[in-house]
């Protein structure tokens, strides 16, 4: 009989690595190929903000490409991607990347809404490449993470469940609320900005 670890043997340190290091070179891309304002740019029509942004992709693609590279060296894997060491380290990586992968979409999304200055929407646009990789990356290291360490992974769930049921109440009241605002538009003030 085939046991759990043999099933999912292609989900490996370094396949998890080339995704990111691909995804990083596909947000470089996706940069580069948005308009560009020309009132504020530095260099090849690029703003500040923007090639900051850049460099910050570039400078992750490089370590991803770098993590790809010396995954292949036995002595690495060994001692620092082992899960069964440091294994609390490995739970709070697990939960952080499944934070950071529930947060960065609903960053982009606030930054969409705000009405009050248009620069917002602005923002969201250049911030989203980076967004989206960042998001897709902390959803493999937890998929990644929970498919090798799957028992401890439940136990950690079955510890702080009630605080998830809590959190999902709230949300679920939040989403009711804000739906009966939308529908019935009670406490809705004209915005005569657009």
């Amino acid at each position: 009989m085939l046991n759990f670890k043999s099933r999912i043997n292609f989900l490996d340190w370094r396949t998890v690595f080339c995704l990111w290091s691909i995804q990083g070179f596909i947000a470089c891309v996706w940069l580069i190929l948005l308009p560009t304002n020309t009132k504020s740019e530095v260099v090849f029509g690029f703003s500040a903000a923007r090639l900051a942004i850049l460099g910050s992709i570039l400078f992750l693609t490089i370590g991803s490409i770098s993590l790809y590279l010396r995954s292949g060296i036995i002595s690495f894997r060994s001692n620092w991607l082992n899960l069964d060491q440091r294994p609390l380290m490995w739970d709070f990586i697990f939960l952080t990347s499944l934070s950071v992968s529930l947060f960065t979409p609903v960053f982009i999304s606030v930054l969409l809404n705000l009405k009050g200055n248009v620069i917002y929407a602005g923002y969201a646009t250049r911030l989203s490449p980076l967004a989206f990789w960042i998001m897709l990356s902390g959803i493999e290291l937890a998929i990644f993470l929970s498919f090798n360490r799957w028992i401890g992974v439940a136990e950690l769930f079955r510890e702080i469940k009630p605080v998830f049921r809590n959190i999902i109440f709230v949300l679920l009241a939040l989403l009711v609320r804000g739906g009966l605002i939308g529908v019935t538009k009670v406490g809705v003030s004209p915005d005569r900005n657009w």
